[in-house]
Order: C-alpha cells, then structure tokens, then sequence
C-alpha cells in the first residue's frame, strides 16, 4: 500500500472529534447493533464490491454479534450495517462541525472492513456524506473524477466501469475520531489500513428542486383526467389546467425526524463492536 499523504484540497479537510463525540456516534452504532431484528434485516456483506449477502445466512443460533463479526472478517469480507439509528447528538455534532445543518441528516450506515481490504470499487454517492472514522485506520482515495448532481433514480452510472482508470486526487489516511465531508458525486474508495477499521457514513440531503416535481407527477398519477387519453394539444392543455390549481408547499424538515429514529431502548450491555475488531486483530 502506498503512503498515504495528508489532505491538500480543502473539500477533504478533516476534523477530529472531541472524545464525547466520538463517545457519541460509538453509542449510536452500539445501541442499533444491539437490536437482533435490525441487523438481521440490514446487514450485507462485500468482497472487493461483490455482494455476498445472499449467502449470509443469519439465523436464531447466530448469537453475539461480537462472535458474528468476528466469523465473518476472519473470511476477509467487509461487512455493511444499514440504517443505523438517527440521534439528536449526532445531529448536533453535524451541526457543530459542518456547513449543513442537523435537520439534513438522513441515513446512517456502519461500515466495518478487515485490514488491508477495499468494500468497494471507485464509486459516488448520490448525497453529501460525512464520514466519521470509529475504529482503527482506514486509507481513503479521491479521484479526478465528479458527476453533476448524481440521483439514484436516473441514468448516471454511480460505480466507476469495469477497468476504468480513473486520476487520483489526493489520497490521506483517517485514524479514530477523524471526519471529512465527501462531496456528492465525488468518485473514491478506501482500504483499511493496518487492521480492521470501523467508520459511518453520514447521508445529507436536503429539499431538492425536482422533489416538487416529483411530487406533481405523483398528484397527477392520482387524478383520472390526467391519465385519460387524448390528442397532444388536448393533453397539454389539461396538463396546464391541472398545473394551474397546484399550491406547493415548502416540504418539511428535518429530513427524517430524529424522534421516528432513534436508537433502540433494547440495548444489551456490553455489546460493543470494538470487542469483535480487538479479537480478529489480536489486540
């Protein structure tokens, strides 16, 4: 592995959270994990950007997730939690520390990579995302490459092609505690560094100008005389008319509403994900 050179480009600035924070977001990862039901319904696992979830199988007799993770990284496979549970904290800490406020926060997903192992191949995300390293190191790359505004719902490609090579920006390494906004549609990868790594990746999104558009389109799905058909001419006109009678509203924030995601109540008591890591490890 190549050394890995601080941050040049201001996008990629990294900040450090103070130990509560960090103490924080650990909570939240533990506290979600604790949950059997949820992390049987979100878990995934990656080799090198394979999907080797349909595989998995989690059954009753799976037990700890310590022991689960531990089995699964010793088979040198990245493992993907989503849906992590939203708490105010963790808001406030993007508030405190970025130019996006808390109310944007929208999906947390865990992401946890023995050493010297890629999850992925060079890709985008369709959302700003904060990235804020748990655990270990991990050694992220960032490349010459950026689409437009990405969405998951349209034509872009948000994986780099097969073979594709791609110019490398810049390249740092993250240790626990460290975070760094990565720009939506920006193309990177990382590769744990020296042992298992831990990090969260922090979705923001905000109102969108199309999600009015969207939201006309699907008023108008719902209306007979929208679907009815007709002559272009005609269809235009009602399309106007309907158009006409429309009164959007500015769409409600936050995002996804801390109190509809909080972290579960059921959490077991010294179930934390650092014990799995340390085993695999050997520390």
């Amino acid at each position: 592995m190549s050394e890995a050179q601080p941050v040049k480009d201001s996008d990629m600035a990294v900040f450090h959270l103070s130990t509560a924070e960090l103490g924080c977001m650990t909570d939240a990862v533990n506290c979600t994990l604790a949950d059997e039901r949820h992390l049987k319904e979100r878990i995934a696992i990656f080799r090198e950007g394979n999907n080797l979830t349909p595989g998995l199988n989690i059954g009753a007799d799976t037990g700890w997730f310590n022991g689960m993770v531990a089995d699964i990284l010793s088979n040198q496979v990245s493992v993907v939690v989503n849906d992590i549970g939203l708490t105010r904290g963790v808001a406030n800490i993007i508030d405190a520390h970025t130019e996006f406020p808390g109310d944007w926060l929208a999906q947390q997903n865990l992401y946890i990579t023995p050493g010297a192992r890629k999850g992925f191949a060079p890709h985008c995300d369709p959302h700003t995302v904060v990235v804020a390293q748990l655990y270990g190191h991990k050694e992220w790359a960032i490349y010459d490459k950026v689409q437009d505004n990405p969405l998951t719902t349209n034509e872009t490609r948000l994986v780099a092609e097969p073979g594709e090579v791609i110019p490398e920006r810049t390249r740092f390494t993250v240790e626990a505690g460290d975070c760094f906004v990565l720009p939506r549609g920006v193309y990177h990868d990382a590769c744990a560094y020296d042992g298992p790594s831990v990090h969260m990746a922090i979705g923001i999104i905000g109102v969108r100008p199309v999600d009015y558009l969207w939201m006309l389109a699907e008023a108008g799905v719902h209306n007979a005389d929208m679907r009815a058909d007709m002559e272009p001419q005609a269809a235009l006109e009602q399309a106007s008319e309907f158009l006409s009678h429309i009164q959007l509203s500015p769409l409600p924030m936050p995002r996804n509403p801390i109190n509809e995601t909080t972290t579960p109540d059921n959490a077991k008591a010294g179930l934390r994900f650092e014990g799995a890591l340390n085993a695999v490890s050997g520390s």
